[in-house]
């Protein structure tokens, strides 16, 4: 999906240069959940 796609590279350039994350692992944990169908 595009649209997601776009909105988790926004997110991760938001993160890149946000100086409280800076010493974090480039290992991020990730939680999603599936919509009921």
């Amino acid at each position: 999906d595009p649209a997601r796609r776009e909105i988790v590279l926004r997110v991760a350039r938001a993160l890149e240069s946000e100086p409280a994350v800076l010493g974090c692992s480039a290992h991020l944990i990730v939680v999603g959940r599936k919509a009921a169908s």
